[in-house]
């Protein structure tokens, strides 16, 4: 027994005195001093990050206002005692168990889904997507988590939800938080480089990056009652990135993500994200009111393309007036069925969803510029919003 243990001793010694020589030679190698069948260049000087060279202390900054999501739904479920073979049989056949036993009723938690979330004020409101906390067949996640990027875990209510716009609004008992710089989504252009933040899979706060390959995208996801007016972008978003940021290179929210075109279910470059512009300002409706109230101007419109908005001479993506409502605000502004709308309150209008979000979160009495082309004349109408 004592020869056994003095040769372990023995054998663990050599070991480590193994793992030393061999740490060593691997620093010693890797280090260049190392002669070998071919000569390795190494460069350990570091990245000169103030030049512009890497986006990492903005990227740092920006993921700690984003958070991950997870929803469960709580099952009952009717619990018998004992599992006896003629309980068994009975199950199996369909036949009402014996009785002989007492029954009780549990309650199991059933993961749901993972999503992401956006930090905006620094009392606890986050923003995320609708579909993140809720769905058509169960309605909303009976709990909600969202774990912050330094792992601390909240329990969120729900303050609010759009389902027209895919926008919901979460609350965690929190204070100080660190929130999302945001600036307007209109300012940005096709060819900006973005970053998507969020937790796809489920595998923890991911970064990729981009471009805007496309504004003002309408996709049909919503249905004919939605308000889409998507940035579109080539950053990689998978399943879990819903509801997390698209940033600039400045690391303030551009908009938030929301959808993937894909046959396979994984990213093939094609994603979507709800305009800042949008998503605050439903957000800020759904926090001071629960809910979020639209206007209309009374019109029927549609989408000029191609040769159509060629043959008018007006911008591709312009809105023609189909219709107007007798007695609406359009109608008393002067806007007549063949008008096409170019822009209102001087920004230019880029389709159907341009324009439906422009008029959708008008105030009662709010007073805006409405240019149009009529004929071959470009002039302005002033609209009362009633």
């Amino acid at each position: 027994m004592k020869l056994i243990q003095c040769s372990r001793s023995f054998m663990m010694k050599m070991l480590f005195l193994g793992c030393i020589a061999g740490s060593a030679f691997y620093l010693y190698a890797y280090r260049g001093g190392a002669t070998s069948g071919a000569d390795f260049s190494f460069d350990n000087s570091p990245i000169d990050r103030s030049q512009g060279g890497s986006y990492a202390g903005m990227l740092e900054k920006a993921q700690q206002s984003v958070v991950s999501v997870y929803t469960a739904e709580l099952v009952q479920y009717l619990r018998y005692g004992g599992s006896s073979r003629d309980d068994l049989l009975r199950e199996f056949l369909g036949l009402p168990r014996s009785g002989r036993r007492g029954s009780s009723i549990e309650t199991r938690k059933v993961p749901q889904g993972v999503g992401s979330g956006v930090i905006v004020d620094s009392n606890g409101y986050i923003i995320t997507n609708d579909h993140v906390i809720a769905n058509q067949q169960r309605g909303v996640a009976d709990e909600i988590l969202v774990r912050l990027s330094n792992g601390k875990e909240y329990k969120a209510r729900v303050v609010g939800r759009d389902p027209k716009t895919d926008i919901a609004v979460l609350k965690v008992d929190a204070r100080g938080l660190p929130v999302a710089k945001i600036t307007d989504s209109e300012a940005t252009k096709v060819g900006d480089v973005v970053f998507a933040i969020g937790n796809p899979m489920g595998v923890g706060l991911t970064v990729t990056s981009g471009i805007i390959s496309a504004k003002n995208r309408n996709i049909g996801i919503y249905g004919a009652e939605g308000y889409e007016n998507f940035i579109q972008t080539d950053a990689s978003i998978n399943p879990g990135n819903s509801g997390g940021a698209l940033v600039d290179v400045r690391g303030r929210l551009i908009g938030i993500n929301s959808a993937i075109m894909s046959r396979s279910g994984g990213n093939v470059g094609i994603g979507f994200a709800i305009p800042s512009r949008l998503a605050v300002d439903v957000s800020k409706q759904l926090i001071r009111d629960g809910k979020v109230q639209r206007r209309t101007v009374g019109v029927y419109i549609s989408l000029l393309t191609g040769r159509q908005a060629k043959g008018l001479g007006v911008r591709e993506n312009s809105v023609f007036i189909k219709g107007v409502v007798a007695g609406s605000s359009a109608e008393k502004a002067g806007i007549k069925a063949g008008d096409v709308v170019t822009k209102i309150n001087g920004r230019a209008i880029e389709g159907l969803g341009s324009f439906r979000s422009s008029v959708a979160h008008l105030k009662k009495g709010e007073r805006i510029e409405v240019m149009v082309v009529r004929g071959k004349k470009e002039f302005k109408l002033n609209l009362t919003v009633e």
